[in-house]
């Protein structure tokens, strides 16, 4: 059963925790599609499809947040708690694998984007098991993916010492540090909401670079 439920075997969840729930994931998913959107407005000015992919994973994170924001919000304005489940669980299982799914392709996108170039020219299938579908697993293979993609910007980053590569780098440790703090979840439930509100500040970073260079 996904996270986000009114009672579960050993919590009870306040139901305005839903409200900002649903904020914080709409933030995230409107910082993820401004940043598809100057992604792509760089690609279409370079043609490096590098850019294109980076639109296409911002893209599909804008979705798999937005499902979320909006399975908290159908979550809190959904009276009969003690009546009926089914449309619930439904709405929850539905947005949630639908982010796990949208998610891990992001990140594999991110990371064909950090392949070196060799690699980078060659066809790869993703082999993703269905086992991987739930909350401690999805979170340790994000961690995996995006720790890939944070080494080499950090790496980068510590050669080049620019601003938008500083910027680059805080985004995706930001992303690890989401997915990080989403392990202590079941020991603290505000680790929940940190943990948004941090990827938010971290997308805006990435954001503010995409901001510098499509002005440029």
């Amino acid at each position: 059963m996904p996270f986000e439920t009114i009672i579960s075997q050993s919590t009870m969840v306040p139901v305005y925790f839903y409200l900002y729930s649903s904020l914080a994931c709409a933030a995230v998913a409107l910082i993820s599609f401004l940043i598809s959107y100057f992604s792509f407005k760089i690609y279409k000015k370079s043609s490096i499809k590098l850019n294109l992919i980076l639109s296409l994973g911002f893209l599909a994170l804008g979705i798999a947040f937005a499902s979320l924001a909006l399975a908290s919000f159908y979550t809190y304005y959904y009276k009969p708690y003690s009546e009926d489940y089914a449309n619930l669980t439904k709405m929850n299982y539905f947005a949630y694998n639908s982010y796990y799914i949208l998610s891990s392709i992001s990140y594999i996108l991110f990371v064909v984007m950090y392949l070196p170039g060799k690699m980078k020219n060659k066809f790869f299938a993703f082999y993703l098991p269905l086992w991987y579908v739930d909350n401690l697993n999805f979170h340790v293979l994000s961690i995996l993916l995006v720790g890939y993609v944070l080494l080499v910007n950090l790496i980068n980053c510590l050669k080049k010492r620019s601003l938008n590569s500083f910027l680059v780098t805080l985004a995706f440790l930001t992303i690890e540090v989401f997915h990080v703090l989403f392990l202590l979840v079941p020991f603290d439930v505000s680790m929940y909401l940190a943990a948004h509100t941090l990827l938010a500040l971290g997308f805006s970073s990435l954001l503010i670079m995409l901001i510098r260079v499509s002005v440029k």
